[in-house]
């Protein structure tokens, strides 16, 4: 193994090349991601957050009055933006995203202090715009998922862990504020755990030391966690007794195997970014950054792959550590004369490909005004529901009209994975609970529409006719009878295809709305 100073020595002569170069380079991408970021309107899990944690700053009970089928530390994340941006008379969409920027700059400047200290990085400005460009910039049509706070706060003890490879440990305060960070992301997802449980084996493996397992951050991050579980038991019991078990038997299963999550264009992508990365390390590959890098992102990927869904964004913390591994690496490998042409194309290729569905709904987040037709847009402060197994139906739009959502739920997820399975012909005695499941939701449909009477109801149609599935129930379709549909768009450029627009009747009338559809008898 190289020692730390061979290893910084490697870097040294393009740094003096370029190194004035970097603090522009990460000016630049902070400009950049906070351009975008803050021209588009948020992403529907980040909206949809926002909503739930100004609902629980009002005195919603999470689980009961507002339900997020993620455990309540996504909703811890969103409560300092919406509570500053009360005390500041702002929206909390326009701070999200230097709430955003701001976390992830903070993991990585610390992350980087950490690793120049011991000798790991010569420049800490590039490791800034590098760390910065992979986990801000490379998903920005993702930005303010919660997979960007979760590395962001994980990266500095995976630096103390590449500073104990290299014989430079912290003093024991900072040990203990870098492990509360890693506890606090792990929090945010359990399974993240992996992926410091990984990088503390390989670096116990390198070194054959077991003192990193043991190390004080990572007791401070087991204590963390488990101080969080005794808030949620404590707090909000009904997450583990009421919900949990619900998620457990619909929602969890709803997805692909590992298999297929690892076809997807996210999984793909990682292990193209992987080949690339472990090529530009080559023998190095068991250095401390190099090391400790891959395997936390082999952490990162098996959660990736264990979730079973295969969404981008879940891909995030495995993808940014491996190119930020690539990009040092190609660094590095540049001062040694050794260049292949092949391995910057292919992280370039990796992680636009991985991306480009959501780099995709991004831009189309652009022309949000000329979506949802032309009504909604005009009901501005309206009351909003949706008929939906998707929650990009509702969110952000609820958010760009100023309106307020009604619903406990920010979509159908119950009835969506019970039709999930039965799809799979499951044995008659499960087929029946299922069923059952799906007509327990649709009663609380019924009675959160009965009760609210919302203004606005937006009803998905395509690929699944929710509002057909809603009507069945004689009840509920007599609450909709109360509304007219006064436009139908196609959203296709979403994925969410045919939605109706409904609007109550009385508010219909007095803003002169034609029922515009009447393609079949219930309209």
């Amino acid at each position: 193994m190289r020692s730390a100073a061979g290893i910084a020595a490697a870097a040294a002569a393009p740094a003096r090349r370029a190194g004035w170069l970097w603090p522009l380079l990460l000016a630049a991408e902070i400009a950049a991601f906070l351009a975008l970021a803050c021209t588009a309107p948020p992403i529907p899990d980040a909206a949809w957050l926002l909503t739930v944690a100004e609902r629980f700053l009002d005195g919603a009970r999470l689980a009961v009055d507002i339900v997020e089928v993620n455990p309540p530390m996504s909703v811890y994340l969103s409560v300092p933006v919406v509570a500053l941006a009360r005390l500041l008379g702002m929206a909390p969409d326009t701070l999200l995203p230097f709430y955003t920027g701001l976390a992830i700059l903070s993991g990585i400047v610390a992350a980087g202090r950490i690793l120049h200290r011991a000798g790991l990085v010569d420049t800490p400005s590039a490791w800034n715009a590098m760390a910065f460009a992979a986990i801000a910039l490379a998903p920005i049509g993702l930005t303010a998922e919660r997979e960007q706070f979760a590395v962001a706060l994980m990266l500095p003890g995976l630096a103390l862990l590449m500073a104990g490879m290299a014989g430079s440990p912290l003093i024991a305060g900072r040990r203990f504020a870098i492990g509360i960070a890693t506890g606090l992301g792990a929090c945010i997802k359990p399974h993240f755990a992996l992926a410091v449980l990984l990088a503390a084996l390989a670096s116990a493996v390198r070194t054959r030391d077991v003192r990193p397992l043991f190390a004080l951050e990572h007791w401070t991050a087991a204590a963390v966690l488990a101080l969080y579980a005794g808030v949620v038991m404590v707090f909000h019991p009904a997450y583990l007794d009421d919900l949990l078990p619900v998620l457990a038997e619909v929602y969890l299963p709803l997805g692909a195997g590992p298999l297929r999550v690892l076809a997807t264009e996210a999984g793909v992508a990682t292990v193209l970014i992987a080949v690339g990365s472990v090529m530009a390390w080559r023998r190095r590959i068991g250095e401390p950054m190099p090391l400790v890098l891959h395997a936390a992102a082999l952490g990162f990927f098996t959660a990736f792959l264990l979730q079973g869904k295969g969404w981008a964004y879940q891909a995030i913390p495995a993808v940014a550590l491996l190119l930020i591994a690539l990009a040092w690496g190609l660094r590095t490998r540049a001062a040694d004369a050794i260049a292949s042409p092949l391995l910057p194309a292919a992280g370039v290729i990796a992680a636009a490909t991985g991306f480009a569905p959501a780099a995709d709904d991004f831009l189309a987040r652009f022309d949000a005004a000329e979506r949802y037709g032309t009504v909604i847009w005009q009901l501005r402060g309206a009351s909003v529901a949706t008929i939906s197994g998707d929650i990009a139906l509702g969110h952000p739009v609820v958010r760009l009209i100023d309106g307020r959502w009604v619903q406990r739920a920010a979509y159908r997820f119950i009835a969506l994975g019970a039709r999930h399975e039965l799809m799979e012909t499951p044995p008659p005695d499960r087929a029946a609970r299922l069923e059952a499941l799906i007509d327990a939701d649709r009663a609380d449909l019924r009675t959160e529409l009965a009760a609210e009477r919302p203004d606005v109801i937006l009803a998905h149609r395509a690929y699944f006719d929710w509002l057909a599935w809603a009507r069945e129930d004689a009840a509920l379709a007599a609450v909709l009878g109360g509304y007219r549909t006064v436009e139908r768009v196609d959203l296709a450029d979403t994925g969410l295809g045919i939605v109706d627009i409904l609007v109550r009747g009385d508010l219909a009338a007095a803003r002169a709305l034609p029922a515009v559809v009447a393609s079949d008898p219930a309209d």
